[in-house]
């Protein structure tokens, strides 16, 4: 988080009594929600996910970031290969609207093996 807070302009703070917070916790691999859900916001950090690099990239989830395998031009910059993405993790690639920095600045871009 502090790594986070000093390169970006996300700041983070110990919760007092927010009803909003993101709730860290060792669960089933590396995951959060995109964006702010309301209540306590789970962010699971299972075995393997503990490293500097995947911590701040599923904090960035929790901030409103999403990959960039699903941004709404990301046609004009990948190919997709359906066919080698893994059975139920195509929902992975589905694009979204609302993403507006160049895509080679991006945070989240993902390597070519990922899926």
């Amino acid at each position: 988080m502090t790594e986070l807070s000093q390169k970006t302009c996300l700041s983070f703070q110990p919760r007092t009594s927010q009803r909003d917070y993101i709730h860290i916790l060792r669960g089933q691999g590396c995951s959060s929600a995109v964006g702010k859900v309301g209540g306590a916001q789970s962010l699971s950090l299972g075995a393997g996910c503990v490293h500097v690099g995947v911590v701040m990239h599923e904090l960035m989830h929790a901030a409103g970031f999403w990959h960039e395998q699903s941004r709404y031009d990301r046609d004009s910059y990948v190919i997709i290969r359906w066919e080698n993405i893994m059975y139920g993790l195509g929902f992975n690639f589905d694009k979204v609207r609302c993403v507006h920095e160049p895509y080679f600045e991006a945070l989240l871009r993902r390597i070519s093996t990922t899926f």
